[in-house]
């Protein structure tokens, strides 16, 4: 049944000419609210953020990169919930 889970949203979230889609975005922690996302995860959905969010992808990028947090330990991410924050507010 996971495999089924993960192949379908596979699908459903493959944007064509960019690449296997990253597994961060097909799986999920135990709790299932994770409040960050790998760089390439959220590099991947920018096409589809932008528009869905009548914004450039410029500006998406923008954002992107001002929400980057890099650890002490493991590799950078995305804090999504500030993204989002950052998203709701109007662009300047």
């Amino acid at each position: 049944a996971l495999r089924e889970r993960i192949g379908g949203d596979a699908e459903k979230l493959a944007v064509g000419g960019q690449g296997p889609v990253p597994m961060a975005l097909v799986t999920t922690s135990g709790s299932g609210l994770d409040p960050d996302l790998p760089v390439a995860a959220a590099q991947y959905q920018v096409a589809r953020i932008a528009a869905a969010r009548n914004i450039s992808t410029t500006a998406l990028q923008r954002l992107i990169e001002q929400n980057v947090q890099k650890p002490l330990i493991g590799p950078a991410v995305v804090n999504v919930l500030a993204l989002n924050l950052a998203l709701a507010e109007p662009l300047q």
